[in-house]
């Protein structure tokens, strides 16, 4: 089984009651859920109560593994995608990472290496050229 290693973390103010390793994203000021149509920033390090106005340690996705909450079952090895409330799940739109471990069902935390250079935006454009002699 595979361990992340403490690394750069930052913290920001939590915008709803957050669960522990559960993806999430910048909104405004504060960071709530990632859902399945969004990339995100990173995972939730511990579980933050909203009520008390606390503030949330997230592990950004460029600081290598990270453990993730499964939305299903993921096999070791296969492609991550974003699901719904900063799960992730074996099938998907958005692709996230690879999983290092198995999850064998809802709510299980595993190893996911996160695909950062996959998690860009498609707007930007590239030009060629071509001389002739």
């Amino acid at each position: 089984m595979t361990q992340q290693v403490n690394g750069p973390e930052i913290t920001m103010q939590a915008g709803e009651d957050l669960i522990a390793f559960r993806r999430v994203q910048i909104s405004g000021e504060t960071v709530v859920y990632a859902d399945a149509a969004d990339y995100g920033i990173g995972t939730v390090q511990a579980a933050v109560d909203y009520s008390e106005n606390a503030n949330a340690c997230i592990r950004l996705d460029n600081a290598g593994s990270s453990k993730m909450m499964a939305s299903g079952v993921i096999t070791a090895g296969a492609k991550t995608y974003a699901a719904a409330d900063g799960k992730i799940a074996a099938t998907g739109t958005k692709l996230i990472g690879t999983a290092l471990d198995a999850a064998s069902a809802n709510g299980d935390i595993i190893e996911v290496l996160p695909h950062v250079a996959t998690q860009q935006s498609s707007s930007s454009s590239s030009s060629s050229s071509s001389s002739s002699t």
